[in-house]
């Protein structure tokens, strides 16, 4: 990890963008997430401004919550995510089956709003096993 660490500082743009992918690999391997965390902390400090950032990107998806993942999905699907005034989710608009599954991380979750026609029994048996919610609405689902 040091050498790939050090390689992504020396070196051209492209040789350090590939370190940090392959940083980001072997950060798959749960035992060395901790190590990669760092050395992607100090890339994101000291190396050239184009790899520091590519390693920021990578650190910021690696050390996101299960919360803040599934938040981020919903958002990139066109969900609607509202916060109450303590932070927390407190209500998600949802338009299409794929989405519900990330329900289950939020735990705060008091009312879910399943829309439009990509809604359906299928989507409403994945609801049933992940989340319970305190106010379901359904809206022109299938």
């Amino acid at each position: 990890m040091d050498a790939l660490e050090a390689a992504a500082k020396s070196n051209t743009r492209e040789t350090g963008v590939r370190c940090v992918e392959i940083l980001v690999q072997i950060a798959r391997d749960k035992e060395s997430t901790s190590r990669v965390i760092v050395a992607l902390e100090r890339l994101a400090k000291e190396a050239s401004p184009q790899v520091a950032t590519f390693a920021g990107k990578h650190l910021a998806e690696l050390t996101m919550t299960d919360e803040e993942r599934a938040i981020a999905a919903l958002a990139a699907s066109g969900s609607d995510v509202s916060r109450g005034h303590d932070g927390r989710v407190f209500s998600v608009h949802i338009h299409r089956d794929a989405d519900i599954v990330h329900l289950r991380h939020l735990p705060t979750l008091h009312s879910v709003d399943l829309r439009g026609p990509a809604v359906t029994d299928a989507g409403l048996r994945v609801l049933a096993r992940t989340a319970t919610p305190r106010s379901l609405s359904l809206w022109d689902t299938s």
